[in-house]
Formats: C-alpha cells, sequence, structure tokens
C-alpha cells in the first residue's frame, strides 16, 4: 500500500568500527513509493563531492574511516506522501592508541578564543552520550603533603582516570606540560636521576570532551649527600668503678638518615678459622663478641644528635672489658670504644 515512509525494523542507536575500516551505514527507512534518502552528518548534507562518502540504495558507504568521521547521523527518507527521519551515534575509535586523542591546547590551558577549536574537539562525541573524567587512583600523599626525595633517585607518579570517552591525561610540572619521554604507560610519569631544579608543583589532568579534572603533588628534591654517622664529643668514655655499683656508658651521634646502634662487648680472642668465620662487621674481627643491644636509639636532643645509653647493673669484676658503641645508617658505619674497669671490694 502506498503511504509516507516508515520505519523498519529495530534501529542500534550507537554504532562503533575502527579506524580504517570501510563502514556501511544502514537506512532503516521503507516506504511506497520508495522514498528518496538524504544523509546528514552532524547537522550538515552528505553530497556528491564529500570525499570517501558514497549514498547507496539504502545506506551510506564510507571508505576508510577517519577519527573525524565520527559523529551524530541522520537519514532521511521522502516520498510524496511525507517523510521520516533516523538520528544515531557513529563513533570511530583506534585499538592502537594509548590515550585519547588530545584537546586543543588552548583548551586546556587557557579559556580565550577557544571555543571554536572546543566545539570541533567535541563534535567527537555529542552531548549525552559521555561522562566526565573521574580519577579512580593517585598516588598515595606522604604524611607531610610533601614529597621529600633526595638528588639522583626517581619520581614516580600515579594518576588513572575513567571517563566516556576514555580520558586524555596530560602531566604538568609548574603549569607546563611535561614531554611524552618522561610518562610509563598510559597513567604514569617518571622522573628518574632527580635534581635540585626538578622541585615544584606536579600535576595531572585528565580531560575528555565533558570535562576535566587534575590532582596535584608537591615535590621537593633535596641536595643532601648521605654521610656515615659522627661521634659528638669523647663519648663513650672509659669507665673506673666499684664492685657492686651501676657502670654507665654513652654513644651520641649524628645521622643525616634513620640511624641503628649496637652495644657489644669484646670477649676472647679468635683463632684465625673462627676470624674468617664469625666476623662482625666493622670491628676489628680478631676477637669474639657479645651482642649487649641492638635497636635504634630512643632520645634525640634538641641538636639533633642521637644519645643512646647503656647502663651495666650491681658490676663485678667480669664486667671489666672493652665495650663497643656501632652507628650505623644508609651511607655506612662508625665505631667507638671505652673499656670499664672493676674494682673488687674485697681486701686482702
Amino acid at each position: 500500500n502506498s503511504g509516507p515512509p516508515h520505519i523498519s525494523g529495530s534501529v542500534t542507536s550507537k554504532q562503533t568500527f575502527r579506524l580504517g575500516e570501510t563502514v556501511k551505514l544502514d537506512c532503516p527507512i521503507r516506504g511506497t513509493p520508495t522514498p528518496i534518502v538524504e544523509w546528514y552528518k552532524d547537522g550538515d548534507s552528505v553530497t556528491a563531492g564529500w570525499e570517501r562518502f558514497k549514498s547507496t540504495s539504502h545506506g551510506l558507504r564510507i571508505k576508510e574511516v577517519i577519527l573525524d568521521d565520527s559523529g551524530e547521523y541522520t537519514c532521511k527518507g521522502v516520498n510524496g506522501f511525507g517523510s521520516e527521519q533516523v538520528t544515531f551515534e557513529i563513533v570511530i575509535v583506534d585499538p592502537n592508541a594509548k590515550v585519547t586523542d588530545p584537546p586543543p591546547s588552548d583548551t586546556i590551558f587557557g579559556p580565550e578564543d577557544t571555543e571554536t577549536d572546543l566545539v570541533t574537539w567535541r563534535k567527537i562525541v555529542r552531548p549525552g552520550s559521555g561522562s566526565a573524567p573521574l580519577l579512580v587512583e593517585t598516588s598515595q600523599m606522604p604524611a607531610g603533603r610533601i614529597w621529600q626525595l633526595p638528588v639522583d633517585s626517581t619520581l614516580r607518579l600515579k594518576c588513572l582516570a575513567q571517563g566516556e570517552p576514555e580520558p586524555h591525561l596530560i602531566w604538568l610540572k609548574d603549569g607546563k606540560e611535561i614531554g611524552e619521554d618522561r610518562r610509563v604507560g598510559r597513567w604514569e610519569l617518571q622522573v628518574s636521576r632527580l635534581n635540585v631544579d626538578d622541585s615544584g608543583t606536579y600535576s595531572c589532568r585528565a580531560v575528555n570532551p565533558y570535562g576535566s579534572i587534575n590532582a596535584s603533588f608537591a615535590v621537593q628534591v633535596l641536595d643532601r649527600t648521605v654521610r656515615k654517622p659522627d661521634f659528638v664529643g669523647l663519648y663513650p668514655q672509659n669507665v673506673t668503678i666499684m664492685e657492686g655499683s651501676t657502670a654507665r656508658l654513652q654513644c651520641r651521634v649524628i645521622s643525616d638518615t634513620p640511624l641503628f646502634l649496637q652495644w657489644l662487648k669484646r670477649l676472647d680472642r679468635l683463632s684465625p678459622y673462627e676470624a674468617h668465620r664469625q666476623a662482625v662487621a666493622g670491628v676489628d674481627n680478631g676477637w669474639r663478641y657479645r651482642v649487649l643491644r641492638s635497636g635504634h636509639p630512643a632520645f634525640q636532643a634538641d641538636d639533633g644528635s642521637y644519645l643512646d645509653k647503656l647502663a651495666l647493673d650491681n658490676v663485678h669484676v667480669a664486667h671489666s672489658g672493652v665495650y663497643i658503641c656501632i652507628a650505623t645508617n644508609e651511607a655506612g658505619y662508625q665505631y667507638r670504644e671505652a673499656s670499664v674497669n672493676v674494682i673488687s671490694g674485697k681486701t686482702k
């Protein structure tokens, strides 16, 4: 029967195709008499002058699609009884792309004179079909809210974003975009062999046509060469004490980094074989030692030095001997010795 055009069958509102393939779009409008079909892309009529586009009896053929072919397509059928039209969205994706194509740089860094560029970029996906970026994972902020790293170390930051379409992630330092050579994969930034000039505010910004979101990281690169521990003053000092008393030795040390202390007592000499097998790092290995205490010093003075004390209660003659304080940090170790001489209280 004759009548106005009508839609035949179901219509897929959104269709996705791969970059470079040839696409055939079907116009599901039928009627008697047969409608004359016209195609529109983003409101513009598809004419014979459009390269790679060719109208067929019931559709539109696009040869070797490119990303700019994404958009809103409408087919309109007209006959003597009326007209009908169908609109659907076409998205062209590049399966090999590491990130979504970035927007015009002006739309990221400045609001002036960007409306035309922004509208052009947003034609990739029409309003209503996507979502603004969301940061789902970022590098955890240190307790002091600032990243403090030594010279020659490596800074690693991560920002994982989601959105539709997938956001383009931009890394910046003090507001200026960072080159691709410092990116690791899609979501990470790595700066190796840090120097003082690398200090600043690092930001990640995730952008797609529906919005943007960012996170910032304050980074301070410390120009500090780690040194071995240094002993302060003449401690530990030799002690001569009466039997039954308490002998006290103290160790005072300065260290740029976390410090580990050990107190040892020298025992008897080792045989050459034992000396090779049981050497104590940092101490003359010709002797046997007993570890009296190990750990991190509990007290730090106002000047930044660490103070540790060893108390020997109710000493007797067997406590006499050489005691060693070993201070160790990531740069190495230092040690000092002191002797304890216990005088017997017995009279002849």
